[in-house]
């Protein structure tokens, strides 16, 4: 496969977390699904299951009867690899890092997913070639260098765009939209700083303490 398609291919592998179009399990009920539960609300299950590429696969869906989806894997085939991250559980939201490698690219990308109904957003997308080419949105890869989400859906973000420099405080709703609160130097806005009370964030920028609600 010329390197095009492995692209198309990783581009493909890693919106698999986001699309939301992965097989879902046949409707035998959420209170049927058993393993460890991930998700601290009592109506929602989020739990792991092993498959057959040697990893697993997420599968979450709301109590008692709702729809069990498949929202990542992990694995191998052939020389395609997946993988994935629980960063947190906030209700029935998840906030989701997975990525994927082909031998000619590498990428990953962080989203919120709505364990309930399986609708999700994008906080960060980031793709490189093998040869250090960003593939990423519009030819501009963005890493999440810190995310977190509330039991709203609504979460916020210190990004790093490639070839800015800088780190942006960026807030989302809970259907995705962004508004970007503040921007400076990686050493005056640390990611450390960021947090989430309720629907209203905190960082810091240069020493001094900055907050701004999150987006409905």
């Amino acid at each position: 496969m010329r390197r095009h398609g492995w692209i198309v291919l990783l581009v493909a592998l890693v919106a698999f977390t986001l699309s939301g179009v992965s097989e879902a399990k046949r409707a035998i009920g959420c209170e049927r699904l058993r393993g460890a539960d991930l998700a601290p609300a009592r109506a929602i299950k989020l739990v792991t299951r092993a498959n057959a590429y040697k990893g697993t696969d997420l599968l979450g869906c709301a109590m008692p009867r709702g729809r069990i989806r498949t929202f990542t894997s992990s694995g191998a085939q052939g020389t395609i690899r997946r993988g994935y991250d629980v960063l947190q559980v906030a209700g029935a939201f998840v906030l989701l890092r997975a990525a994927g490698t082909t031998p000619s690219a590498n990428a990953d990308t962080v989203t919120v997913r709505d364990i309930g109904t399986g609708d999700s957003y994008e906080i960060a997308y980031r793709c490189a070639q093998l040869g250090g080419n960003d593939c990423g949105r519009a030819g501009r890869s963005s890493s999440a260098l810190k995310a977190v989400v509330n039991d709203r859906g609504q979460a916020v973000a210190a990004l790093r765009v490639a070839g800015s420099g800088a780190t942006t405080i960026s807030g989302f709703s809970s259907l995705g939209e962004r508004r970007d609160f503040d921007s400076g130097l990686p050493a005056d806005i640390p990611a450390a700083s960021l947090k989430l009370a309720g629907n209203r964030a905190s960082w810091t920028n240069a020493g001094r303490a900055y907050s701004a609600q999150l987006p409905e």
